[in-house]
């Protein structure tokens, strides 16, 4: 009762209680419960800052015990400072999962006031964008290519189409077979602060195909606006409308295992 601040109400009856007010009692009850796994449905959407606050540093606490957190929220913020990793819902169906910045982005732009309304079966692109992707290709030593050996590098070559020019960054993103995000390179690196001029340009990312294990992926390609708090510009993704390249990486590393592979080398004495 005096986590969730309710001492003055305590004489009333649980039915008269606000929404809010109940799922303040609720969550204090659940964090006293100690349980390996904790459900929490947008409790932080209610109460004032300083209860928020209290909240967080519950989070915080339940994380760095080892215990599981379920966090279900709209709030795609708390999602990246709060979860190891995420997973988007739509119309009852898994559309994404992986990287909590990256579904958070997804989830921007599905709810972009310029987009389109969903179908029911896959997210719509911006409207107009300033910066639009009009084609990606996968290249291996300059020509098309969609099977992989881990000696391999995989090229992607991007089309776009400038009308509105800005500062931007690139993300290339590789999903796997079972729909989870694997990982991705942004171009901040390489196209710092740069501004492509209006017309038809042709940029490529090269990645070498032995840092994936053997698997079928699709290969997206989003673009960002240079900001602290990105915005989606434009996206090709396996959630959304249009076609996504699909790659496949043929050969297992005798060496290596795990959801992707590290470079690194064995080595005898003394390092």
């Amino acid at each position: 009762v005096d986590f969730a601040e309710l001492e003055k109400f305590m004489d009333q009856k649980l039915k008269n209680y606000s929404s809010g007010m109940q799922v303040r009692l609720a969550f204090a009850i659940a964090i006293q419960a100690h349980n390996d796994i904790l459900l929490i449905d947008e409790v932080l959407a209610v109460g004032d800052a300083n209860f928020q606050r209290k909240c967080f540093k519950v989070f915080r606490e339940i994380k760095n015990s080892g215990k599981t957190v379920i966090f279900v929220t709209h709030a795609m913020e708390m999602v990246e400072e709060f979860c190891d990793r995420a997973l988007m819902i739509q119309d009852s169906k898994v559309v994404a999962m992986g990287d909590p910045r990256e579904i958070a982005l997804r989830y921007q732009l599905a709810n972009n006031t310029s987009g389109e309304e969903t179908d029911g079966k896959t997210l719509k692109r911006p409207k107009n964008p300033a910066i639009k992707i009009k084609s990606i290709k996968i290249l291996s030593n300059g020509k098309p290519a969609d099977n992989f050996s881990l000696e391999d590098n995989i090229t992607a070559q991007v089309d776009i189409q400038v009308s509105q020019p800005k500062n931007v960054q690139f993300n290339l993103f590789f999903v796997g077979s079972d729909g989870e995000y694997v990982a991705g390179i942004n171009s901040l690196k390489d196209f710092a602060e740069s501004k492509f001029t209006k017309g038809t340009h042709t940029i490529h990312c090269t990645v070498r195909a032995g840092q994936l294990v053997k698997d079928s992926y699709s290969v997206g390609v989003a673009i960002y606006s240079d900001e602290d708090v990105p915005e989606v510009v434009d996206i090709i993704d396996r959630a959304y409308e249009g076609k996504t390249p699909q790659i496949n990486i043929n050969q297992s590393s005798k060496y290596k295992n795990g959801k992707f592979y590290i470079t690194g080398n064995w080595s005898e004495g003394k390092a």
